[in-house]
């Protein structure tokens, strides 16, 4: 399945963070600055994913993940973290790179695609 997403040079940084809460802070802020969308909206829902379990995938990587009302296909934002955070992660590795990316709210099973 070919997915359409979007991801723009500005939505990826290198970031020194503390906390897995500061990394969802960040991507969140991302996606308002880089695409426009609400920034307090986006922290709510990668926040709510995040209560329904860990989205550390293991190996250092992270993939937190919402959805959003007002876009029409996923977005991405890619933060490096200068030292590695604890994220609950499956594997117990904490997490050096986080990829944000938000859904559109009706897109079923398209970000597991994208």
């Amino acid at each position: 399945m070919n997915v359409n997403f979007k991801m723009l040079p500005e939505a990826v940084a290198t970031a020194r963070l503390d906390s897995k809460q500061k990394v969802l802070a960040r991507l969140a802020e991302m996606f308002g600055n880089v695409y426009g969308l609400d920034s307090v909206e986006a922290l709510d829902g990668l926040e709510e994913r995040e209560k329904l379990g860990s989205t550390g995938f293991g190996r250092g990587v992270a993939i937190p993940h919402a959805r959003s009302r007002d876009i029409n296909r996923p977005v991405v934002a890619v933060l490096r973290l200068e030292s590695p955070v604890d994220f609950d992660s499956a594997d117990g590795m904490q997490v050096d790179l986080a990829i944000g990316m938000l859904s559109p709210q009706n897109a079923g099973a398209t970000h597991l695609h994208a």
